[in-house]
């Protein structure tokens, strides 16, 4: 079912599910939108809030107590739409990023070793990125945290925007 969007809309809805969770572990969580806003996208925003919601969550698990969690919406320059969710967290090296991404793949770590999950929601993220023409990516570095990339071409902002 295609609706369309726009970012904060789909953003306060992910971010609302996960601040509780959030506040108990005292993390600061910040949404950057310019301030004119994004146009519309013409997306199922039920399953862009479901990749929003599987990286806030991951990014709440994997960031220590009074970590920090950035969310920032922006249009670049090709006309494509980016969300990143940027954390402080443990981070992860290459391979551990390849093994992240893969369907059950768990990096193990002290840290995570703690967390409770089943290894899919950056896979089912970037397969639902894809179904929308876009994709998802991963920059991170041990002990710096992580960020995850959702892009959305622009095909999926109509021509009126």
């Amino acid at each position: 079912m295609r609706s369309f969007a726009t970012s904060p809309q789909v953003q306060d809805s992910a971010v609302a599910m996960v601040a509780d969770r959030v506040a108990r572990k005292q993390q600061r969580l910040q949404v950057r939108i310019p301030p004119k806003g994004l146009p519309q996208v013409a997306v199922d925003a039920r399953r862009i809030r479901q990749i929003l919601l599987n990286l806030l969550s991951n990014a709440h698990k994997f960031t220590a107590e009074r970590g920090q969690i950035l969310v920032i919406a922006q249009r670049v320059r090709d006309g494509s739409i980016t969300i990143a969710v940027a954390d402080t967290g443990c981070g992860m090296d290459g391979e551990q990023m390849k093994v992240a991404m893969m369907p059950f793949g768990q990096v193990q770590s002290h840290f995570t070793r703690t967390q409770e999950g089943t290894g899919l929601g950056l896979p089912i993220a970037r397969g639902l990125a894809r179904q929308h023409g876009g994709d998802l990516h991963l920059e991170s570095e041990p002990g710096a945290g992580t960020t995850a990339i959702l892009t959305l071409p622009p095909a999926k902002i109509p021509a009126a925007t």
